[in-house]
């Protein structure tokens, strides 16, 4: 994702997409948003009409206005209005890519003033908006496909979630807890801006979703004083993921994401994780989140899942990191001794989790 957005932005939009800034000074984020915010105050005053009276002077109703006939907005128009979004769009950009960096390369104890988070998260409320505008018009029903096609030309859904959500995101949480109410504060907007774009711009429904999972595992992380709210963004997240594996089945990464919200749920863990390393676009690096999920099985002080999921993902352990054959076969000989009196005493209750067990055998086995 983040080379198709790199590559993007390397490529020319056909208009001047030049900043005025001189991004190698070192600009108060603060003082570009101020300037920002009044310049458009002065532009939206400039525009709104004096009001009217509809009482004539002498005391009678005034005629009434027929409506003014709505045109329809040209192929051309909208070439004009994409070119000017883009321009925009590239300098806010611009300034919050150079803002990033030069936060996220200050010591990890320097602390922002309120004034400075305000700013930080006004300039990136601005360029999500300036994404917004730009999908909508070039996305319009009246636009043709040669405009259509250059969102996925210029990697935009990439380049907005790396540059105006990702980015952000990570420097919020790396000066946590200091800035968790503006973490908070940013991760309801980016959320409600890409849930915005997933019901008015189905052309990327795939990837408003997995953005939409992102932003929920986000907020469901940072929760940490109620557990009900940590619970709901939980499932909220589980519900996207859920959602996207099941549009891109053979995606490895999305089952990867399941198996982290399935903590503390071993059996579902393993089940995901298998998943990941062996459909046809694996996720490499569910290898070594596995050792997470076997390392409390060699710790003796580490709280364990009940006997008979152990026992299975200790099989799984053994196979996955290729252990010898007489370890392997103890350890199956073990688990099978605890199955029948489990099921015996289960009964139907253990058919629910049982189709886990049989499918991420079958794919390690495969």
């Amino acid at each position: 994702m983040s080379e198709a957005a790199d590559s993007a932005e390397s490529q020319s939009f056909d208009c001047d997409s030049g900043c005025g800034w001189d991004l190698s000074s070192n600009i108060d984020p603060a003082e570009y948003v101020e300037h920002d915010v009044q310049h458009c105050e002065d532009k939206i005053c400039s525009t709104i009409p004096e009001p009217s009276s509809s009482i004539c002077e002498d005391g009678s109703p005034s005629p009434m206005i027929r409506e003014l006939e709505a045109r329809p907005i040209t192929h051309q128009q909208l070439v004009a209005e994409v070119k000017g979004l883009y321009a925009g769009l590239v300098m806010v950009e611009s300034r919050c890519i150079e803002v990033d960096n030069a936060q996220s390369a200050n010591n990890a104890d320097h602390t922002l003033s309120t004034k400075q988070w305000q700013a930080l998260i006004a300039l990136h409320r601005t360029l999500l908006h300036e994404y917004h505008d730009f999908f909508l018009a070039s996305q319009h029903p009246s636009a043709r496909s040669t405009l259509r096609r250059l969102a996925s030309k210029y990697a935009m859904p990439a380049r907005m979630w790396r540059h105006g959500i990702h980015s952000f995101l990570e420097l919020l949480r790396h000066k946590l807890p200091e800035s968790l109410e503006y973490m908070l504060s940013f991760i309801y907007l980016a959320y409600s801006i890409i849930a915005l774009l997933y019901e008015t711009v189905p052309a990327f429904e795939e990837t408003w979703i997995e953005f939409l999972g992102e932003i929920g595992r986000y907020r469901m992380a940072i929760e940490d004083d109620d557990i009900r709210d940590r619970e709901v963004w939980t499932e909220v997240s589980r519900s996207w993921y859920t959602k996207a594996s099941d549009m891109r089945p053979t995606v490895g990464r999305l089952y990867h994401h399941l198996a982290i919200l399935s903590r503390p749920n071993a059996l579902q863990q393993l089940h995901f994780y298998c998943k990941a390393l062996t459909v046809p676009d694996p996720y490499p690096s569910a290898r070594e989140s596995t050792t997470t999920l076997f390392n409390p099985l060699l710790s003796s002080k580490a709280t364990k899942p009940q006997p008979i999921n152990a026992a299975y993902i200790l099989v799984n352990a053994i196979l996955i990191s290729g252990g010898s054959r007489d370890r392997l076969r103890s350890a199956m000989e073990n688990f099978y001794s605890l199955l029948d009196p489990h099921t015996g005493r289960r009964g139907k209750k253990c058919l629910k989790p049982g189709h886990l067990p049989r499918m991420s055998t079958a794919r390690v086995r495969v």
